[in-house]
């Protein structure tokens, strides 16, 4: 997965010479990587600073039953017209240990309860039955043919799928 998702995020420290930076920034280059400058010291670089909060968010509306696992990867991926995944399937990707990890920390460090909810959840869900994402063969989806990689994934349903979007969209009293 390193190559199709080719980022390399180099960051200097205080003390990092020009020289190693070149040399970091060429073999990422030379590896088929695009080297992507962090033009200031930040934790979680630039992918993580934006991709934990995403995950948390769509766990979050999973979790708390506003929509399916494919349903908000299908609407992540429409409005974001070429992604191969959504954040279901990045977190697949990730791993469900990583993800469960990531979630009760952050859950600790700001006490936040919608994390901790999120890390249970993950827990219960996938770790507790053995499924640890695309690794493992299984996670939100199953591999090696996860749904959002099918053709038809992203196509305007039929008509015979009012009812069923009806009765997910149907509010409890």
């Amino acid at each position: 997965m390193i190559w199709a998702l080719n980022v390399a995020e180099i960051m200097a420290y205080p003390r990092t010479s020009e020289e190693t930076l070149r040399a970091v920034a060429a073999f990422a280059i030379e590896i088929g990587q695009v080297p992507i400058a962090v033009q200031k010291e930040q934790n979680g670089y630039v992918l993580n600073s934006w991709l934990v909060p995403l995950l948390a968010s769509s766990l979050s509306l999973v979790v708390n039953g506003v929509c399916t696992v494919e349903d908000l990867d299908r609407t992540f991926m429409i409005v974001n017209r070429g992604c191969a995944m959504g954040p279901m399937g990045m977190a697949d990707v990730i791993g469900m240990k990583t993800v469960h990890d990531v979630c009760a920390h952050w859950g600790q460090v700001r006490n936040d309860a919608q994390l901790m909810k999120n890390a249970a959840y993950i827990k219960e869900r996938f770790l507790d039955g053995g499924l640890q994402g695309m690794m493992g063969g299984e996670g939100s989806y199953e591999y090696p043919n996860p749904a959002y990689a099918a053709p038809d994934f992203l196509a305007v349903p039929t008509i015979a799928a009012v009812p069923d979007i009806v009765a997910r969209a149907t509010l409890d009293a």
